[in-house]
């Protein structure tokens, strides 16, 4: 975080943000690689929320398993947790 409060607020999305994207901080943003840049950008907002659904799934399995459930329903994980 540290590193992040130590920029202007035209720094990240200016510079550090391509990186994500495969560019190098210190390419120029222009109108040939704007639009490329901005879709890459919309396509990571629409995929988060996906993302978070599936990390917060996979976390559920992993910590389930060794208890055997015998579903992904409250009761099931609580029963199987006393069991």
């Amino acid at each position: 975080m540290a590193q992040i409060d130590s920029y202007t607020p035209h720094d990240f999305p200016l510079t550090e943000m391509q990186t994500i994207f495969g560019r190098e901080a210190t390419d120029a943003i222009t109108a040939a690689n704007a639009d490329e840049l901005l879709h890459s950008i919309e396509s990571c907002k629409s995929a988060m929320p996906e993302c978070a659904d599936k990390v917060k799934k996979d976390l559920m399995d992993r910590l389930a398993a060794p208890f055997s459930p015998a579903s992904h329903v409250y009761g099931d994980y609580k029963d199987a947790i006393e069991g």
